[in-house]
């Protein structure tokens, strides 16, 4: 039986690759014996290799989701929430 986490960690990503990596790295760098979380990030189109680079990432704790066109901040975190 898989572990529900504990919290969810959303970043919504728009060409953002300049800060990107050490994000992404930060989150998941947390180590907690006793502490289990989920990474929800959406790329919101982005203009940049973004999208390229996190679909490198091979962690079963990161979820990634890529809207069909660019929704802006609000609906992207809107729509992190409600997958939270």
């Amino acid at each position: 039986m898989e572990r529900k986490p504990d919290i969810s960690v959303v970043l919504p990503v728009y060409s953002g690759m300049d800060y990107l990596k050490e994000s992404v790295d930060s989150v998941l760098n947390q180590e907690d014996a006793d502490f289990h979380f989920e990474f929800l990030i959406c790329d919101d189109c982005s203009k940049d290799d973004s999208y390229a680079y996190l679909k490198t990432i091979d962690d079963p704790r990161v979820t990634l989701f890529k809207n069909e066109t660019n929704k802006g901040l609000f609906p992207t975190l809107n729509f992190l929430i409600k997958k939270a």
